[in-house]
């Protein structure tokens, strides 16, 4: 029997029915292959971010301290985004 991950609230925070919230989870939970797809996407990208982060080119700049600012909030945000699907089993 497989378990039964919770899905993170805040994807039926704003339900109004305990239907349509039952709907979005049904919807979620048997969006496998596209799920586990976006969650991949995620992880490529902050890899490929984090992998040219580390570059010495990229204190080259005057303004490296805004771009890393920059790149850590983006990374921030996809990490946000990565968590929010964690419920799904790989």
């Amino acid at each position: 029997m497989t378990k039964k991950c919770n899905i993170p609230v805040i994807w039926t925070k704003n339900c109004k029915t305990e239907e349509e919230k039952e709907s979005i989870e049904s919807l979620l939970r048997n969006n496998v292959t596209l799920i586990n797809r976006l969650q991949a996407i995620l992880d490529e990208k902050v890899a490929e971010i984090r992998d040219k982060e580390v570059s010495e080119s990229v204190y080259d700049s005057p303004s490296w301290s805004h771009k890393q600012a920059h790149t850590n909030g983006f990374i921030s945000g996809m990490k946000y985004v990565a968590d929010l699907l964690k419920f799904m089993p790989k």
